[in-house]
């Protein structure tokens, strides 16, 4: 909560694939795509809605894909990418989750 009393907004990241303990909930009642598999949120969408409960502040799931396809990234777009999928690494190497 500390965070949020700061002038910067906490990035959390999440892997594709990633399914929280117990499994991702039903689908039942979720739109269907053409083939008429299920469309689900995903676990970045279930994340920001847990994270919204549980902090009382405004969250947001970003897909990265979704926004490298605005157009053609810059240099530092590139580093910053590298950096943040470094850091994620080291930290689940070294266990430390939540971070």
């Amino acid at each position: 909560m500390r965070r949020f009393e700061s002038q910067y907004s906490p990035i959390v990241v999440v892997a594709e694939g990633a399914v929280p303990k117990g499994g991702m909930p039903s689908a039942d009642g979720a739109p269907t795509d053409a083939f008429g598999h299920a469309r689900l949120g995903g676990i970045a969408k279930l994340a920001r809605g847990r994270i919204e409960r549980r902090t009382g502040h405004e969250a947001r799931a970003t897909v990265l894909g979704h926004v490298q396809r605005g157009g053609t990234p810059t240099a530092f777009d590139r580093v910053l990418a590298t950096r943040f999928g470094l850091h994620a690494i080291d930290a689940a190497h070294n266990g430390e989750w939540g971070r």
